[in-house]
């Protein structure tokens, strides 16, 4: 639902259609069909208040690519590279920050795929403990990193509870 942009954004925007025997209650009864012309607007509607989070993420430097896993719907139009920092553990000692030459073609989702720029992939490169192996690729990322459908910002991930990258592919 967070991925249409059109519907379940407001209460104004919200309608129930079920066909029959959607629902069986205690007594082995179906419940009857609510049709499209007979939709029924939702009573109560809450914003989704629970900030998006990034939960995975995969780096490969063969095709130059970060995918990035977030348990909740975004919005890629938000999607501000900058605000993304691979670093060479939980707390980094050596860090890169990605620069706006990164950049994403996703749209909604919550899979992003952003493709490394030669300038940010070089920069890694000056590092000899950054992003060689698994055991040295972790990633941070600022609130402002990537919004929901919504337009509420991310939970952020700060230096000292980097996530470690889930699958490495070496240059």
């Amino acid at each position: 639902l967070k991925e249409t942009q059109l519907i379940a954004k407001s209460s104004s925007t919200t309608f129930v259609v079920l066909s029959n025997s959607t629902i069986i209650d205690m007594s082995s009864n179906p419940n009857l069909a609510i049709e499209d012309r007979f939709a029924l607007i939702v009573s109560s509607f809450r914003f989704d208040i629970q900030p998006t989070g990034l939960v995975s993420f995969d780096l490969d430097l063969t095709q130059e690519i970060l995918i990035l896993r977030f348990n909740d719907a975004i919005n890629a139009t938000f999607f501000q590279s900058s605000a993304f920092v691979l670093q060479n553990a939980p707390t980094a000692s050596s860090s890169v920050s990605l620069t706006e030459s990164s950049f994403t073609n996703s749209t909604q989702g919550i899979t992003l795929v952003v493709f490394l720029s030669v300038h940010d992939l070089n920069r890694l490169k000056e590092f000899a403990n950054l992003c060689t192996s698994k055991a040295n690729s972790y990633l941070r990322m600022g609130g402002e990193g990537i919004r929901d459908p919504f337009g509420q910002p991310a939970q952020p991930i700060l230096d000292g509870s980097a996530l470690q990258v889930t699958r490495f592919v070496e240059d």
